[in-house]
């Protein structure tokens, strides 16, 4: 018997996560190590902790826990997708991601953390356990489809339809353990269990929620779409069609018993393949192995990405080199882009280390509702223009002067309209001696309803549309460098009353 002591936990709604801790408790003591327990929203200092959705905690672990010590052993069984717009990659998760070992629930996720700087992260795959088979298989099917998660617009849409078309249908939105108490019953009386994602951009399959019914031989229909993430050794475990295929699909299993009677057997089988005690018990064993002879390796800090976000707040991306000035906000610098910047200095970053800002490197910079708050514009985008590379973009949105939104943060400075940046066609920016101009690609002006109503049922158009208070919310603006050689510039840009006059504007 092995007898590391190992505490399974989580500070998430322990309904969502209870059957993966369980397979993972049962796994690791069917291999054989003897002290393994779990328990909600504690941790145990003198054991390997294996914290299962970590996202909801702060940045500083010892701190946001309010525990004793620092923890020494801690490994992050991650469940999200790790996307840069994923809803969970906040940059405290990610943090702990980058201190910790990483056991990923998808295979797809490991080379996009590996790009973002996190190094010691390995493929652990959702497995079937014993224990999961609990639901009987001889109760009366009377509810067609059932769906239980979060009920987003785009799964109500599908729900709508199939309830239009006379399917049964049952919907459990989890937000109390009430919801939770019922799921086996629900599962036992259904025909089909419908997974859909909550998202149009990116999708893993949610073997998460899937494992259960698959281990008691039931029926998962999953959408599966061009952007979809999937397993190899899944895919014929389920049945699967695109999003807009969904409606009919069902109706379609739904009708054919001979089909479902094959997937409960099929899904089944194959899941079971994935035994949980090799799985986990061997990544356990690698854990312990690099623990006892860990190798010391002096690994460069990540490169910068190649584009910046200014102000990124809450929109914080891994993807990205987020700077914002609040220091309160946990960007990956704090620094105020509307100040003078002294580019030889060196600055401490928590992702990315001791760094200098890189002349001439960002291809893209995003500044989305900032530069309207900024303490100097010119400065600001001279500072901008400096870590640009030639030919790179800024991408400026900003509200628009007659929009009633523009002054509603008190932080606030100034509005823009089409002509706020008509200085930058003879302007000339000059930092440590090397010249640079910011050209002006394209304008856009942005309407929402009232605009929009203008513009489609009173046939109102741009000229008139940018002097009417509220139908034009917001700008946007792209500008690209370009360094001066001679102090002449032959090729000067392009008006903006030009820009204006090719109509680029409307709505999203």
């Amino acid at each position: 018997m092995r007898e590391q002591k190992i505490h399974l936990t989580s500070y998430f709604n322990p309904h969502f996560i209870t059957d993966e801790m369980l397979t993972f408790y049962h796994a690791l003591k069917d291999y054989g190590f003897n002290h393994v327990h779990f328990e909600p929203c504690t941790i145990d200092p003198d054991a390997i902790n294996i914290l299962f959705c970590g996202f909801n905690l702060g940045h500083d672990l010892q701190k946001s826990l309010r525990l004793d010590r620092p923890i020494d052993r801690i490994i992050v069984r991650n469940l999200e997708p790790a996307f840069p717009t994923g809803p969970c990659m906040f940059p405290s998760y990610f943090n702990l991601m980058k201190n910790n070992p990483v056991w990923d629930y998808a295979a797809g996720n490991i080379a996009r953390l590996q790009a973002a700087g996190i190094d010691q992260v390995e493929y652990v795959p959702v497995t079937y356990m014993p224990v999961l088979e609990r639901i009987p298989t001889t109760v009366e099917q009377d509810i067609d489809v059932y769906f239980y998660g979060y009920l987003s617009p785009r799964r109500q849409h599908i729900v709508d339809q199939l309830i239009a078309r006379g399917l049964k249908v049952h919907v459990n939105e989890f937000g109390s353990s009430a919801a939770y108490s019922d799921l086996d019953r629900l599962i036992a009386r259904s025909k089909v269990i419908l997974n859909m994602t909550n998202y149009d951009q990116y999708h893993i399959f949610e073997i998460v929620r899937a494992a259960l019914p698959l281990a008691n031989h039931k029926v998962v229909v999953t959408e599966l779409n061009s952007y979809s993430e999937i397993d190899d050794d899944l895919k014929d475990a389920v049945l699967h069609c695109p999003y807009d295929q969904l409606v009919d699909f069902c109706v379609s299993v739904v009708a054919n018993p001979e089909l479902r009677l094959q997937y409960e057997k099929q899904g089944y089988d194959i899941f079971k393949k994935r035994a949980g005690a090799p799985i986990v018990g061997q990544a356990m064993e690698r854990y312990l192995a690099q623990a006892e002879h860990p190798i010391q390796i002096v690994k460069p800090s990540p490169l910068l990405p190649k584009q910046l976000r200014l102000g990124s707040g809450t929109r914080w991306s891994f993807d990205v080199f987020n700077i914002d000035h609040d220091p309160n906000v946990r960007s990956d610098l704090t620094l105020n882009i509307g100040k003078d910047i002294d580019f030889s200095q060196q600055y401490h970053s928590w992702r990315f280390g001791n760094i200098k800002l890189p002349e001439s490197y960002f291809d893209t910079i995003h500044a989305d509702q900032v530069l309207q708050s900024v303490d100097d514009l010119i400065i600001a985008l001279k500072n901008c223009g400096y870590m640009l590379a030639e030919g790179g973009t800024i991408d400026i949105n900003v509200p628009y002067y007659l929009a009633v939104q523009a002054w509603r943060d008190p932080k606030t400075k100034r509005a823009f309209n089409e002509q706020s940046f008509a200085f930058l066609e003879q302007y000339q920016f000059d930092v440590a001696g090397k010249k640079f101009k910011l050209n002006v690609d394209n304008l856009v002006h942005i309407m929402e309803s009232f605009g929009i109503s203008l513009h489609t049922e009173q046939q109102m158009e741009l000229p008139e549309l940018s002097r009417t208070p509220n139908a034009i919310t917001s700008l946007r603006i792209k500008l690209s460098k370009q360094y001066i050689v001679e102090k002449n510039d032959p090729n000067p840009v392009a008006h903006l009353d030009q820009i204006f006059q090719r109509g680029r504007y409307y709505y999203d």
